[in-house]
């Protein structure tokens, strides 16, 4: 059951509570040294992100913050676009941006095609890609500019052969 504690008289009041206050601050200071330690070692609970982040084919970002829990988000660069199935959102954990995994393909401008002309050649659609093209037997270029077309950063096949 319940105990009846007596009095503490002065002896014990000036013995209890210095002893008391040894042990709080004993434990305080033992906490104090391991966290400087595990400073010094490179362990932090508040580890910041790098400054910069980047992934492949994506313009490299300059996060507006590092901090625990910050948000920085890329984008792909010219050219490129971001596939369906990756995510160009990253999340500053423990001094790393992670759940991000942005890719990026390149801009597809799709078959070439030009009226009367063969266009057989052209075998790659992405862009920067470039085709020569020639007008078929029978049809004349009546065009003054140049016979090769070229797949533009936004995915758009650009030249003006007509036969």
């Amino acid at each position: 059951g319940f105990q009846r504690h007596e009095k503490m008289d002065a002896d014990d009041f000036h013995t209890t509570i210095p002893s008391i206050f040894r042990f709080v601050f004993n434990s305080y200071a033992s906490m104090l040294r391991i966290v400087v330690l595990l400073l010094s070692l490179g362990v932090s609970t508040f580890a910041q992100c790098p400054t910069t982040i980047s992934a492949a084919n994506a313009r490299s970002r300059s996060c507006p913050s590092t901090a625990e829990g910050a948000v920085c988000t890329l984008e792909c660069a010219s050219g490129f676009i971001q596939a369906s199935d990756s995510i160009s959102t990253y999340i500053c954990e423990v001094g790393q941006w992670e759940n991000g995994n942005l890719r990026c393909q390149r801009v597809d401008c799709g078959a070439l095609v030009v009226a009367n002309a063969d266009t057989s050649a052209c075998t790659t659609t992405t862009s920067g890609a470039t085709c020569s093209v020639s007008c078929n037997t029978g049809f004349t270029n009546t065009s003054p500019t140049s016979t090769t077309y070229t797949c533009s950063n936004a995915g758009v096949w650009q030249g003006s052969l007509t036969c």
